[in-house]
């Protein structure tokens, strides 16, 4: 089963909105960051950054979060607004 993986923002212009990643058992929210850096090209500037969070089903987790088959994972950038 797959996770799915949206990136939002300028990201998602930048890398494409909706990603796949294959489901491994074990998966923290850290780990599938790191695959998802090394599966798109030229993203390791842009969705390493400390200011770049992760939530899963649409709640900010941290990289210690486990992620389960068949979740959503949101890449979120920095927004700005008032």
């Amino acid at each position: 089963m797959d996770i799915r993986i949206l990136l939002l923002g300028d990201l998602g212009a930048r890398f494409g909105r909706e990603h796949t990643l294959a489901f491994t058992e074990g998966l923290t929210v850290g780990e599938l960051r790191r695959r998802l850096i090394e599966g798109i090209e030229g993203s390791e500037v842009a969705l390493s950054g400390p200011a770049i969070r992760l939530a899963v089903d649409q709640v900010v987790v941290s990289e210690a979060a486990p992620v389960r088959p068949g979740q959503e994972v949101a890449v979120l950038p920095i927004f700005s607004g008032g």
